[in-house]
Formats: C-alpha cells, sequence, structure tokens
C-alpha cells in the first residue's frame, strides 16, 4: 500500500519518483528541505518503501538506484522493504550507507482460526479470555474523526504529534474508505469507545496501520479482543496481517503473542553535505542544546 501515489502524496511533503524502463521498477523518492537542507526521507506512515517490481531486484539494478538518486539531496534516508534482502546484503559490504536492521510482525491467516489461536502465546491467550468476561459489542465503520479524537485524548497526549499528523491519517483513512481497501472497527464497552483499529487491505496483506487503545481498553484488555476478531474473521483466506511493527518492546510483545512471526526491513542512511554545511549544522545543533 506504500507505494501508491496517492498514498505517498498524503504522507510526504512532497515527492519525486526513479523509473527504470517502461515502469518495470519504480522507487519513490519523498524529500522534504530544512535549513537549506534537502533531504530524502522517511514519512509517517510508510513503514516501508524502496524499489517496486513484480521481480525480483538484482543487486546490480539496486546499485543503479542508488546512484542515479540526484546529488541536489543533501541527506539521505529510506526504509527499505523485506524484499531487498540480497540487494541490501550487498550493499552492506561496500560501506557507503549507514545500515539499520528493523522488526516487523507478520502472521499468515491461511490457517483455520482454531489453529491460528493454539498458536497464540499463553499470556495472549490468558489476556483473550479474559476480555470475553466484558461484555463488549464490535463496530465497524467508525468515523476517522472519532478515533483520532480518542488517540489524541489518550496517547497522543503523551506523544504530541503536530496537526500534520493527524491531518495525514485522517486523509489516509477516507482514501482507502473509498476505495473500499480502509475498515475501521471500534471496541465498545458500556456503549463507550475504548479501543479501535483502522485495518487497509492490499496485495494480500491486511496493515493494522492505525490502533488505539484506553485505559479502559487497557483494564478491559480490549484490544487483544480486537486482534483477535481481526483474525477470526480472516482466518482460512490468502490474506496475512501485517502488525507495522514495532521495535517498541511492549508492542513487539503483544504483536508477537498472536503467533506472528518476524520480519527485517532497513533503514539506509547517507550524509552528502559538503564540509562547510556539516560543520554549520553541527554548530546549529550544539547551539540548539545551550
Amino acid at each position: 500500500v506504500y507505494a501508491y501515489s496517492w498514498y505517498i502524496d498524503t504522507v510526504s511533503v512532497a515527492w519525486d519518483a526513479l523509473i527504470y524502463g517502461d515502469y518495470e521498477a519504480v522507487m519513490p523518492l519523498p524529500h522534504n528541505t530544512k535549513m537549506g537542507i534537502r533531504s530524502i526521507y522517511p514519512p509517517i506512515f510508510a513503514q516501508q518503501l524502496g524499489i517496486f517490481a513484480p521481480k525480483p531486484i538484482s543487486q546490480e539494478l539496486f546499485q543503479a538506484f542508488l546512484n542515479q538518486i540526484p546529488k541536489r539531496f543533501h541527506k539521505v534516508r529510506l526504509p527499505l522493504h523485506s524484499s531487498l534482502i540480497e540487494p541490501v546484503y550487498g550493499l552492506k559490504q561496500e560501506n557507503i550507507y549507514q545500515i539499520s536492521e528493523l522488526t516487523n510482525y507478520l502472521l499468515p491467516l491461511q490457517n483455520s482460526y482454531e489453529s491460528l489461536r493454539q498458536k497464540y502465546h499463553q499470556n495472549t491467550r490468558r489476556n483473550v479470555k479474559k476480555s470475553f468476561s466484558f461484555d463488549f459489542e464490535l463496530k465497524k465503520s467508525i468515523p476517522s474523526k472519532v478515533v483520532l479524537d480518542l488517540f489524541a485524548q489518550n496517547r497522543g497526549k503523551e506523544l504530541n504529534h503536530p496537526p500534520a499528523f493527524y491531518e495525514a491519517m485522517e486523509q489516509i483513512m477516507q482514501d482507502t474508505i473509498e476505495l473500499n481497501i480502509g475498515e475501521i472497527w471500534g471496541i465498545f464497552y458500556e456503549e463507550v469507545l475504548v479501543s479501535a483499529g483502522f485495518f487497509v487491505r492490499s496485495h494480500n496483506k491486511i496493515y493494522n496501520l492505525f490502533p488505539v487503545n484506553t485505559e479502559k481498553g487497557k483494564e478491559t484488555r480490549a484490544l487483544f479482543y480486537l486482534i483477535d476478531k481481526v483474525i477470526q474473521e480472516n482466518a482460512e483466506s490468502n490474506l496475512t496481517l501485517d502488525f507495522e511493527g514495532s521495535m517498541i518492546e511492549g508492542v513487539a510483545r503483544f504483536y508477537k503473542g498472536f503467533g506472528s512471526t518476524p520480519e527485517t526491513y532497513w533503514h539506509i542512511e547517507q550524509n552528502r553535505m559538503p564540509w562547510y554545511l556539516k560543520m554549520g549544522f553541527d554548530l546549529y545543533k550544539k547551539w540548539q542544546h545551550l
């Protein structure tokens, strides 16, 4: 879903693309400019980008794409999707880019619900069972603004995201719902929304794009209930539940608890700034910390 033009339009300040042949392979390049520094950067809500093609990308083509990133950009920071494992391995040998390994979690849903549930970790099974003791009501087609306001009133207070964060997610919600690939589910307890999830279906995946929880949701294990319902309703399908992360230990533990398996993807970074820009930028950062 990340490589759709309408999606990148929403999540990035601006973007260009490198195209090989007659669209045989495409590499989106989201970019911005801050303090005169022009950067290729990883936009919010786009976990994995890189080169997209119907066939595997060779090391030679991968390197050719990187070499064609315009020199006008002073910094390059890109998330690379998991299918680029062999080209990234080759890139590591060249020591040109700083490469960070990141972890995502996937759960194939081909098996029956009973079989999938047997692979839940013990603590997850216990929490799902506890969630059944509450008189929840699952509703679908929750308005986007309701879910975004719920996030802002809970986790959002701690994170203090700028308005652009909420504007981008609201646009993604609206676009995907119009395309009939997005859906917002909500868990209500005593007629109050206590947990919600925004899910997008694309390329045989269900993306867990925007989960929201509250204190009451945590107390009642509502998010365990929600994910279990997603698994139950999509079991015995050709879909894979993509949990969208995470490198945060507690979140990763929650996703692993449903029997998901880790998937590695990467961030690559290169500083191309000339020495005088680097010096000026370093001085500015030091001044900020005074």
